[in-house]
């Protein structure tokens, strides 16, 4: 939230690796919820946040395999 506000660049980094440790937490709870057979509604917002997390992540082979499953 007030990251935008951050001007130290040591700062920032620092600031974004625990924000990027949060993201990695979440993706457990994220893929859990998957399983649970949620509405389709609910489906889409789950898969919206894993790729934006993937993405932050850069963690491009997971997004790939989400995608691909998507397709399907």
């Amino acid at each position: 939230k007030n990251a935008d506000k951050i001007t130290d660049n040591a700062k920032y980094a620092v600031e974004n690796k625990k924000a990027n440790e949060e993201f990695e937490k979440a993706i457990p709870k994220m893929k859990k919820a998957k399983t649970l057979k949620p509405d389709a509604e609910t489906l889409r917002s789950i898969q919206l946040a894993l790729r934006q997390t993937y993405t932050r992540l850069d963690m491009t082979a997971k997004l790939k395999t989400l995608n691909d499953e998507s397709k399907n």
